[in-house]
């Protein structure tokens, strides 16, 4: 409840929300925020960026300045078991 109040929603409002309105209102504040956050991102790059070595120039705004959920999971690679480590796990492992 305490989000709802932090979200500018008042107890009234809160409580003539279903869950399913409630939730769809929270994830569209954090979207409004992430928003929010990027455009900060954007005008703190460019702000710094003449300031910065030649080497950094070249690197993006997300690798300059990362948000935690950016951190998506499709970027984690699966390295796929060959046949002996499958075999060598199988054995450490007993099964």
């Amino acid at each position: 409840m305490i989000i709802a109040f932090e979200a500018g929603l008042g107890l009234n409002d809160f409580y003539q929300l279903t869950p399913k309105e409630f939730g769809d209102f929270i994830t569209g504040y954090n979207n409004r925020n992430k928003k929010q956050y990027e455009l900060a991102r954007f005008i703190s790059y460019f702000s710094i960026k003449p300031h910065l070595e030649k080497s950094s120039q070249s690197k993006s705004m997300d690798i300059l300045i990362p948000f935690g959920w950016e951190k998506d999971e499709n970027k984690i690679r699966v390295k796929k078991l060959s046949a002996d480590e499958f075999n060598d796990l199988r054995k450490k492992w007993k099964f």
